[in-house]
């Protein structure tokens, strides 16, 4: 199994992070990749086990299911259903810490998944570049205005 960590420091309080990124149906906003989600059918996004299919900029379809969502810990985790691309068994956790000094926001986020090692190299950069740094970026660019 393989396991992909990234963080960053977002220059914002955790509750204005975490007003955006805890609505599970609002990917797209914080994520460059994505271009569209909704929630299947017709659940809460605020549910535990609602679904949530993502639309890429490439035109794939992810879909994954709510497993934790914790206001109190701002912490929220996800498994992936179904997705084109080649992860199995694929988990997902991102937390917002609280930088008391500044009052900004320390963001982890991790995934662990199989993969084949062929596709090892490739998919580690995908998830840890493409989709944390690139969600990272977009957050800071979102509390900076």
């Amino acid at each position: 199994m393989v396991r992909v960590f990234r963080s960053t420091v977002i220059p914002a309080p955790v509750e204005r992070v975490w007003g955006i990124v805890r609505d599970f149906n609002a990917l797209p906003v914080w994520l460059p990749s994505a271009t569209r989600s909704e929630i299947e059918g017709g659940m809460d996004a605020a549910t535990i086990g609602c679904i949530r299919r993502v639309i890429a900029d490439d035109g794939s379809t992810v879909r994954q299911r709510l497993t934790e969502l914790s206001d109190v810990e701002h912490r929220c985790s996800y498994a992936l259903l179904s997705a084109s691309y080649p992860m199995r068994n694929y988990t997902a956790t991102f937390q917002l810490y609280r930088v008391t000094d500044v009052e900004h926001c320390y963001m982890t986020w991790f995934g662990h998944f199989n993969v084949d090692a062929d596709k090892e190299t490739d998919t580690i950069r995908f998830v840890g570049e493409t989709v944390f740094r690139g969600a990272f970026a977009r957050l800071t660019k979102l509390v900076s205005r």
